[in-house]
């Protein structure tokens, strides 16, 4: 479970990247690229998947590595920086 948090969070930051040189730089101009009724991209089709996906399995890596202290201290400090 643990290998698929950080996958998901993999995902999450790859999405981020995209973003940003991709799509952030002309949506201002164009604001129809963000706008699905009109043709754009959705980007609540993938944020939202992605970040429950996330949250999901971090919580429960978090519940499964609990006896290793370690494990559960790096699990606890990425659900803080969630919040």
């Amino acid at each position: 479970m643990l290998r698929l948090a950080t996958a998901l969070a993999l995902v999450s930051l790859g999405g981020g990247l995209y973003e940003f040189p991709v799509v952030d730089p002309f949506w201002p101009k164009r604001p129809d690229l963000v706008q699905p009724a009109r043709g754009g991209i959705s980007r609540k089709r993938f944020w939202i998947a992605a970040h429950i996906a996330f949250e999901v399995t971090l919580i429960a890596s978090l519940v499964g590595a609990w006896p290793q202290p370690a494990v559960r201290s790096a699990l606890l400090a990425a659900a803080a920086r969630l919040g």
